[in-house]
């Protein structure tokens, strides 16, 4: 934490010097707009402003145009900005829901509509950016918070009748967003696997597509043997969440052998710097629990399981954490939570979780459940306040990882 404070302040210092050599070469006659308020005054300013007032405010002088679009100034931002949590309404699949998490959580803070029509889903959500699929296998990159959308080129797969995963990021080393897309064939399942349709995505030699925003292109690739044995099918549309952690996306998948014994789940991730596969074991404990969402916590990758049947006879959502990044022992639980018997969620599980670090913090959870959508605070300050309803309404909802508002340019 102390060497990540220390990075920070290196880079802000950084780019505080390479703003006033950006003001200093433009000449004091063309940075008229900037001589009542200092170098530094007029930056600070400018990292607390929201994208469409910074996009608006390129236009009144060079030096603030260069600065806006300096690199560092982008990341440096999106550190000012609140974290969103974001939902997809299916009922109106051109409706996203925005969750502000400064706020109270008294009502919807934010309902954005979606640009593209006959929007699928979305694939993942990374620096400001969503990454949305269409009809027709159609994929878009879209800042809401600056209104750019751009739809790039279909993945370059061999057969276009085959299923395929897609996973979406970006890579600080190369300052670029990046969309992977794993193809293989779907197929109905035989009737000793748990699920009605099985997939043989992330098996070894199955097509590989990595796209470039910067590149505006594909590249090929293939997958490499990351299973034990050869005789593996998956079931990876279980959790269509891809987090980004640690430069890598993830994806949450099922598998085991052909007559499905052995079966277990695995996390999948793909390094957007080295391009390289691998697979993470999944703890004993957490085996023997429900898995229903993947996600990340204070920037650790994520577990949020439930136990409907218990020897109290209440249901319980766990929170497992990745402590130490790649390291399949390192998986601790975190939180424990029982549910009473009392509860007003009708629902025996929650369908989706999302477990936050600021404004929902360390002590409350946002769950999805069959009459609505509630908060439930672990640690109230009294008894009356742990469970709060959002809206009785919204009981079909996914969720997805956080939306933070940027400048980020796609175009």
């Amino acid at each position: 934490m102390a060497l990540k404070v220390i990075l920070n302040e290196f880079f802000y210092v950084s780019f505080c010097l390479i703003a006033k050599v950006i003001f200093m070469k433009l000449g004091q006659k063309k940075r008229s707009c900037t001589t009542i308020l200092p170098d530094d005054v007029t930056l600070e300013i400018l990292l607390r402003l929201d994208p469409k007032s910074l996009m608006r405010f390129k236009c009144v002088c060079k030096s603030w145009k260069s600065i806006i679009n300096h690199s560092c100034f982008i990341n440096m931002h999106l550190k000012h900005q609140v974290p969103y949590t974001v939902f997809v309404n299916h009922r109106c699949p051109r409706e996203i829901f925005s969750f502000g998490r400064s706020r109270n959580f008294d009502k919807i803070s934010n309902i954005i509509r979606i640009p593209v029509a006959n929007v699928k889903s979305i694939e993942g959500s990374d620096r400001g950016i969503l990454c949305l699929t269409g009809d027709n296998n159609a994929i878009y990159l879209w800042n809401p918070a600056i209104n750019q959308v751009k739809k790039i080129p279909s993945p370059p797969f061999s057969n276009s009748d085959e299923g395929f995963r897609l996973g979406f990021g970006y890579n600080p080393m190369t300052n670029d967003f990046t969309v992977v897309g794993v193809g293989g064939p779907t197929v109905r399942a035989i009737s000793s696997t748990p699920f009605s349709v099985v997939d043989y995505l992330f098996t070894s030699n199955n097509e590989v597509a990595i796209y470039s925003l910067r590149r505006n292109s594909w590249k090929r690739s293939q997958m490499p043997h990351i299973f034990n044995s050869s005789d593996v099918i998956t079931m990876s549309d279980q959790i269509w969440l891809s987090p980004v952690v640690s430069g890598c996306i993830h994806w949450m998948l099922y598998y085991g052998r052909h007559d499905w014994s052995q079966s277990q789940h695995g996390i999948v991730s793909f390094d957007m710097n080295t391009e390289e596969f691998k697979l993470f074991d999944i703890p004993e404990q957490v085996e023997k629990c429900w898995i229903e969402n993947i996600g990340k916590s204070s920037e650790s990758l994520a577990l949020f399981t439930f136990v409907a049947f218990t020897p109290s006879n209440f249901p319980i959502v766990g929170i497992w954490v990745m402590k130490e990044y790649g390291i399949s022992t390192s998986w601790i639980k975190q939180q424990a939570i029982e549910f009473p018997g009392s509860s007003i969620i009708k629902c025996p599980f929650t369908q989706y979780l999302h477990f936050g670090d600021r404004g929902f913090a360390s002590d409350s959870l946002l769950l999805s459940s069959a009459n609505g959508l509630y908060i439930w605070h672990i640690h109230p300050e009294n008894e009356d306040e742990r469970i709060k309803c959002f809206c009785p309404t919204m009981n079909w909802l996914s969720c997805f990882p956080d939306y933070v508002e940027s400048i980020f340019q796609i175009n």
